[in-house]
């Protein structure tokens, strides 16, 4: 795994200072990279636009574009940490191991399934169902279960605590727990935060998303939550390209899901070029 903007390696450097001596930057990238093969496996957001490894170095790409340089000098090595990290586990969430739909049932998925079809929505999502085998509706609804709660899961991943009412799954939460294990519970309640407020609209809030909130002692080791979060947003809006819905992929694939129609068709309508692709 390379480093490649000019965030990444100063998000590497924190490792210097005394609040994030045991953090290895390179190690984590890897790691994040192995869940997130799971997203689109086993018929579960199989028909989404790609949420993998490229997703996160394109978003990597995108934030070091719409950060200019004279901002990137002020930024702490804790605010570069905090960022590289939100843009590597904010869709973590969405990733559905086999072991977590078998346990499906241990979760609050069956009360979603009461209620998912009541109002307008539910009238969309009946007709859906209603069209498929048992087992592809099963599938279906699990994967619109976690769509709706992919943020709220990776946050509670990142805090170390899933009641399992979001999906029970293990697995995943150990991994991430591993990746992190060299971050505080504060900075990691603070980095679920950020990944989740991708999903939110919120990002006013300063009691939540602090200005300058200190991990330590020293001046490097404070990060502007609010900035972190109003960038992460920013990125993943802007990541609207080809190469993430390619027209072949489309093709290929011929999504049924109108959720999936619909985003398919939003990211390839875009234009083919782009001011933070390098020529």
């Amino acid at each position: 795994m390379e480093l490649t903007t000019r965030i990444e390696p100063r998000a590497s450097d924190a490792g210097k200072l005394e609040a994030f001596s045991y953090v290895n930057l390179y190690g984590i990238k890897e790691g994040v990279a192995k869940p997130l093969e799971f997203i689109g496996k086993d018929r579960i957001f199989d028909e989404y636009t790609r949420r993998d490894i490229s997703h996160i170095n394109k978003l990597s790409e995108i934030m070091e574009w719409i950060i200019p340089a004279t901002a990137v000098s002020k930024l702490t090595m804790a605010d570069c940490l905090m960022l590289t990290l939100a843009v590597y586990f904010h869709d973590l969430g969405m990733v559905v191991t086999p072991e977590e739909y078998e346990r499906r049932h241990e979760s609050s998925f069956p009360e979603f399934k009461k209620t998912v079809f009541e109002g307008d929505q539910g009238k969309d999502y009946h007709e859906k169902v209603a069209k498929m085998r048992k087992g592809e509706a099963e599938r279906f609804l699990y994967q619109e279960f976690v769509r709706q709660h992919h943020a709220e899961r990776i946050r509670q991943w990142i805090s170390g605590k899933s009641k399992g009412d979001l999906g029970i799954a293990d697995r995943v939460i150990s991994e991430v727990g591993q990746l992190l294990k060299g971050l505080d519970d504060r900075f990691r309640k603070d980095l679920g935060l950020i990944c989740e407020s991708h999903h939110l609209d919120d990002l006013d809030d300063l009691a939540k998303y602090k200005v300058l909130q200190p991990y330590g002692s020293r001046p490097q080791e404070t990060v502007n939550l609010q900035y972190c979060a109003i960038v992460l947003r920013t990125a993943d809006v802007l990541h609207v390209t080809k190469d993430r819905a390619p027209s072949i992929s489309f093709r290929m694939i011929n999504p049924s899901d109108p959720k999936s129609i619909e985003e398919w068709r939003k990211q390839m309508s875009t234009l083919p070029h782009y001011p933070y692709e390098r020529r």
